[in-house]
């Protein structure tokens, strides 16, 4: 079981970073990670689109970074 929740990462991750370029974005990020960032403020983050990802059952929000805000 381990093996298949690590496997679906890894082919989400795969697939976010193969949209790059026909978005032509350097970072895409999935909902699930935007929704992990604790700081939000610190980074440049944009909705892009909301895509159908291979070998998903449901559309998933995608976002780039721009940029991020280095702070003290």
């Amino acid at each position: 079981m381990d093996a298949t929740v690590i496997g679906d990462t890894v082919n989400t991750a795969s697939r976010l970073e193969g949209l790059t370029r026909k978005y032509e974005k350097n970072i895409i990020l999935g909902q699930s990670v935007v929704n992990r960032i604790e700081k939000k403020g610190k980074f440049s983050i944009h909705e892009i689109d909301t895509v159908m990802l291979k070998g998903r059952e449901q559309k998933t929000r995608i976002f780039s970074l721009d940029e991020f805000f280095m702070m003290d």
